[in-house]
């Protein structure tokens, strides 16, 4: 497929799953494509979108994980903060900037956020990981960030992947490891 997403999409309002990576998909993403009522899996990575993404992003939920992937692509601006119903986010290899705030970490439900290969900078945030998160996946590996690594990580005893990317913050985070009993992969 080429070309923009067709208009007449915004009509399938009971389409619960869509499917488009790794076409040549261009444009930008419509606003009304994250919102349609009954979508819970939405993928449209490895296109050429462009462009700024909405700001909220709703999925439907759903008996399985609601699923926004929009890696590599040609996207920008900053990460959207109000994402409903969103269990899995996937924003990697693309242009987003700005820094990452709190409300991302606070998104009830999450288990899955990359957002590596951006042009994100600044802190992690300390809300990731609250003692009620479920957040299982972390890569904010190859950006740009800055500052301790929040001790509020060690709180996190669902997560099993953490990848932050600069050996410099990891040697520090592995001091602290003790506090996180489900841990598997550090890179």
């Amino acid at each position: 497929m080429r070309g923009e997403i067709p208009k007449f999409f915004s009509n399938l309002t009971s389409l619960v799953v869509l499917l488009l990576e790794n076409n040549s998909l261009s444009g930008a993403v419509p606003y009304w494509m994250c919102n349609l009522p009954s979508l819970s899996v939405l993928d449209l990575s490895m296109n050429n979108f462009e462009g700024v993404i909405p700001p909220s992003i709703q999925m439907k939920s759903s008996l399985f994980s609601s699923i926004v992937n929009l890696a590599r692509n040609k996207l920008e601006g900053p990460i959207p903060t109000q994402l409903e119903n969103v269990n899995v986010i996937d924003l990697s290899l693309n242009n987003f900037v700005g820094s990452i705030l709190a409300q991302i970490g606070e998104i009830p439900a999450i288990r899955s956020i990359s957002l590596s290969k951006n042009k994100i900078h600044g802190p992690i945030p300390e809300s990731f990981c609250k003692s009620t998160n479920v957040l299982q996946v972390l890569d904010l590996s190859n950006n740009n960030l800055s500052g301790p690594i929040p001790h509020s990580l060690g709180n996190c005893k669902s997560l099993i992947y953490l990848s932050l990317g600069k050996k410099s913050l990891l040697e520090v985070f592995r001091k602290n490891l003790n506090a996180l009993q489900a841990f598997v992969t550090l890179t």
